[in-house]
């Protein structure tokens, strides 16, 4: 139940709780003979019980909208329903918080202490606010005489715990553990168990009954059955089986069988139930118990294959001193079998000059002590003797009394012997960090140091126990010592390797830099065995690496200050660029107007020679103005910082193209941009970087009568490049490598000759977003220019949606 609802929402889990509820309660009111609102029979308090243990105290709405809908469809009124419903919700919500707080919550039928507890908390003491809640609402509602409150109080009560002790202990039992893992044998011992089940309620509550229930007891023929369920099953089956039993003896009890049938059916049902309530709980509490013993017995099969498998040597004797147990690591230390020490005194295993310590190790027992890690000897069965290491608890009987000892022996003689040599190369690590040339110190487990070689003492001339522990912190300057002290304490406890600097008093007072660099040292069994490390006098090293940082400082502030003149000069350039071009342009612009003035005021006057002369001197002019503004576009882009943006390449081209409609409107030219075309970068270079392509096409396609131009992105060479196409009269690729000087367009087989400045500012813009530009052409079938920019952060700065 619990792993089906709580993957519903709340509100799905109330209304199922609600709609259960609802038709267990109308299947219970249906046995309502006392009154209609009381019933021997209620499994919704163990529903509710239930729910609220497995599914927890949020889901009271269910419980309460459930119990509402059974008693306003029932008898009584809008008041009494109410009174009803929150007697039923709180009995559910008391008795789970007093099976949670006292009786282990949903592991209640673990353990015969706790299931007793459920049914006092839960089976007898919650159900009372219900029958108490309910028939004081309908008392006081004038739908129940006072003179009738005790046995309709009764009923409920009876009703409402049976409930709790059949129903709630199969729904929280079932929701633990819902599926079933029985083998072939199980599932034919269940169902002749089930058969049993049948034939024994038909006995018991069943027409054949009614023969035999004046001669014999048979209501204790059920017992039995489910005896045999909870010994061979889990506390699960055996919730179940009772829960079959009850049905099926209420079903014949109303039908007038069975030990319990008197002459009213209230009266026959309050019987049952005070039989299968108490027979259920013996039922439970059995079936925990051999739960238990099974528990036990795996415990103590498991013990028993560690103590035989474990290297140890696991020994158990009596007081005496008599071996009672040997296992098979002792057989392997000692040399003896099991059947040949087994019986006899633990002294043989004693070497003669230890023999005192037999004695002294019983008289500490008998205090209660135990022993742990004592290391000593012992002897073989070969006469050898071994360094053992001995972990000795006393034994018990149930009455605390001791009555032996258990004692663990771990071979430790391999142990020894590397310790020894361990120590041998200590004595002699110590003689080689004394004649080496750096400070050399160690630490132990604990992060105090242990040992400093000869040169750290000699350099700070204070003696070994003076620095032992973390008195070599006080030779440490006061500004760094904490620093040192914390970056050390963090490797230690993270088994690191570390590096410090930091500035340590000489013998002579002066302080000098020392870099030290430790790390973690293991025993040979990997034990960890503290830190070890060395210092070298870096004075020097950090007085050059001062002067660097001096000197690097100075050329950054030098770098800085020629930075700061060459900006101030290129600003007063940008003044000086445009205050000529301004001058420049206005003669040009004078020339431009009087030779247009002079075309529309002596148009009829002047022959084509002479317009001819005239259009010469504008397009001069023009291409004069055009210089000037490449000129200055091209340092602009050379001085300009740049920013990087997401560009709507698209639409920049479509504005710059409507720009160059507006210049000769009659012209019939096409311009096909691809829609979502998008790049980094910045977005005035860029803009500056088009107007020159689509310029260019424009420009050099004036002489065709019909022109398209197009822009979007092309595959070249395996890689996306950005285009400007269009279909003039092309350009010989021969000049290919002047592209970006002065190259040569071919209009109508005339050669014209461009300055290179506007291309120029392409190559410089996208060479300054990281990216190449180059073209191909044809004569007579049009010129391409491709160009690419370089990603910004890792992403791809071509993209076209449409």
């Amino acid at each position: 139940m619990r792993s089906k609802l709580n993957s519903l929402p709340i509100a799905c889990e109330i209304a199922v709780l609600a709609g259960v509820y609802f038709i267990a309660g109308k299947l219970g009111l249906a046995l309502a003979f006392l009154h209609p609102s009381a019933t021997a029979v209620w499994l919704g308090s163990g529903i509710a019980l239930a729910a609220f243990l497995v599914l927890g105290y949020r889901v009271w709405p269910g419980i309460f909208l459930g119990a509402f809908l059974v008693n306003i469809t029932t008898a009584g009124s809008m008041g009494t329903s109410i009174g009803i419903a929150m007697g039923n919700t709180l009995e559910g919500l008391v008795g789970a918080y007093l099976v949670n707080r006292n009786a282990n919550g949903r592991q209640a039928f673990e353990r015969p202490q706790d299931i007793f507890k459920f049914a006092a908390l839960a089976g007898m003491v919650s159900t009372t606010v219900s029958a108490t809640f309910g028939v004081t609402s309908l008392s006081l509602g004038g739908y129940a005489n006072w003179s009738d409150y005790s046995s309709i109080w009764l009923t409920w009560w009876l009703g409402d715990a049976a409930g709790d002790l059949v129903v709630a202990p199969l729904l929280v039992l079932w929701s633990a553990n819902p599926r079933l893992r029985w083998t072939r044998e199980q599932i034919l011992e269940v169902t002749l168990l089930l058969l049993f089940l049948l034939l024994i309620s038909q006995a018991v509550f069943g027409e054949l009954s009614s023969t035999l229930v004046n001669s014999y007891p048979l209501a204790y023929f059920c017992v039995p059955i489910l005896v045999w369920t909870a010994f061979r099953f889990s506390q699960r089956e055996t919730a179940t089986a009772t829960f079959l039993l009850s049905g099926i003896a209420t079903w014949g009890t109303l039908l007038g069988f069975g030990p319990f049938a008197r002459e009213t059916p209230n009266e026959s049902l309050l019987f049952l139930q005070s039989f299968m309530g108490s027979t259920a709980l013996m039922a439970m509490a059995f079936s925990a118990v051999v739960t238990e013993r099974k528990r036990a017995e795996e415990t103590h099969a498991r013990l028993a294959a560690i103590v035989e498998s474990s290297d140890d040597a696991i020994i158990s004797k009596r007081l005496d001193g008599i071996v009672t147990s040997w296992n098979k690591g002792a057989e392997r230390i000692f040399g003896y079998a099991a059947e040949e020490i087994t019986g006899k005194p633990v002294a043989a295993l004693i070497p003669a000059d230890r023999q005192n310590e037999g004695p002294a190790i019983i008289e500490r027992l008998k205090r209660g002590e135990r022993i742990l890690h004592y290391e000593t000897v012992r002897r073989r069965k070969d006469g050898k003797n071994i360094d053992v290491s001995l972990t000795i608890s006393p034994i018990k009987d149930v009455k605390g009394r001791i009555i032996g000892a258990s004692k663990i022996a771990r071979d430790i003689t391999e142990r020894k012997r590397a310790e020894a040599a361990v120590r041998e190369s200590e004595t002699r690590f110590r003689v080689m960090a004394d004649t080496a040339p750096v400070l050399i110190w160690m630490s132990g487990p604990d992060a105090l140091w242990t040992f400093f070689n000869k040169p750290w003492l000699e350099f700070t001339g204070r003696t070994l126990d003076q620095e032992l522990g973390n008195g070599w912190a006080e030779d440490v300057h006061h500004e760094d010592r904490e620093r040192c002290l914390e970056i050390y304490r963090s490797a230690f406890d993270a088994r690191k390797e570390f590096k410090m600097e930091y500035r340590l008093r000489r013998t002579d007072g002066e302080y000098r830099w020392i870099l030290n660099i430790g790390g973690p040292r293991y025993e040979w069994d990997g034990a960890f065995a503290g830190y070890i490390g060395s210092c070298i006098d870096i004075t020097e090293d950090k007085r050059v690496a001062d002067e660097i940082r001096r000197l690097n400082v100075e050329l950054e502030q030098r770098v800085f200050e020629r930075t700061a003149q060459v900006e101030a000069s290129n600003k007063e350039l940008e003044s000086f660029s445009y205050s000529v071009s301004h001058d420049l342009r206005a003669p040009l612009r004078s020339i431009d107007g009087f030779s247009l003035a002079l075309l529309e005021d002596c148009a009829d006057k002047l022959d084509a020679k002479g317009k001819d002369y005239l259009r010469r001197v504008r397009d001069a002019t023009q291409r004069m103005a055009r210089l000037i503004d490449d000129l200055l576009n091209l340092a602009r882009v050379t001085r300009e910082g740049m920013r990087r943006e997401r560009v709507d390449l698209s639409a920049l081209a479509r504005s710059i193209s409507a720009d160059l409609k507006k210049t000769q409107p009659d012209r019939k030219v096409t311009f096909a941009i691809a829609d979502g075309v998008v790049a980094n970068g910045d977005a005035h270079l860029l803009r500056v970087a088009l107007e020159n392509l689509l310029g260019n096409a424009w420009k050099f396609t004036s002489r065709r009568p019909r022109t398209r131009i197009e822009f979007g992105v092309a595959r070249q060479n395996g890689t996306s490049a950005y285009f400007v196409r269009d279909d003039g009269a092309g350009f010989d690729m021969t000049y290919a490598g002047k592209l970006f000087g002065a190259f040569q367009r071919l209009h109508s087989n005339q050669e014209f000759e461009g300055t290179g400045i506007g291309l120029a500012t392409v190559k410089r813009v996208i060479r300054r977003h990281g990216g190449h530009v180059w073209a191909e052409s044809a004569m007579g079938k049009g010129a391409t220019f491709y160009f690419t920019l370089q990603p910004s952060e890792g992403k791809r700065h071509i993209g076209a949606t449409g």
